[in-house]
């Protein structure tokens, strides 16, 4: 599996899996952190998204190149998520964008064994990915945010960080 893949995989399960996710704009009482072990942060205040994401955890945190990414989520979607529903994924590699692109949740709800539309309620996701050995050294920036329509009218969830990779 590729590099990008593998990223588009992390951030969908964690979308999808759990359940669902503009720029980071910190607040001073605002710690807008993804609870867990990973280095995310939300890009909003979490209450006003439709996901409540309560732990996100990342195994090894960070990420090796060549071994296992073992994803796990847990969390509450409000509502149901159906057809329509998309996540924008944009990874940076220092300045240079490596991927920006539009992926539709139900399509890509297999990838971590669900079915669309989501239904509300609690959530508990886990997913393992095998990362490319050969991933260049460098810290990767990843955003995605997640929307209940193309109209982009309700966030899901919009998270960010940065991944870095060395020898």
């Amino acid at each position: 599996m590729s590099l990008i893949n593998s990223l588009v995989v992390l951030f969908c399960a964690t979308v999808v899996s759990c359940r669902f996710q503009v720029p980071l704009r910190a607040t001073d009482d605002l710690d807008l952190k993804v609870p867990g072990n990973n280095p995310l942060s939300f890009e909003h205040d979490p209450k006003d998204y439709t996901l409540q994401l309560h732990q996100l955890d990342l195994e090894p945190n960070p990420p090796a190149p060549g071994k296992p990414l073992r994803i796990q989520a847990t969390g509450h979607l409000a509502k149901v998520v159906d057809k329509g529903s998309f996540v924008h994924v944009a990874v940076k590699w220092g300045i240079v964008t490596i991927l920006t692109k539009d992926f539709d949740l139900c399509e890509s709800a297999g990838a971590v064994d669900e079915e669309c539309p989501f239904h509300e309620g609690f959530w508990n996701v886990s997913k393992t990915v095998d990362l490319p050995q050969q991933i260049p050294p460098g810290t990767y920036k990843v955003e995605m945010q997640a929307y209940t329509n193309e109209t982009m009218d309700e966030k899901i969830i919009c998270m960010q960080g940065d991944v870095s990779f060395t020898f």
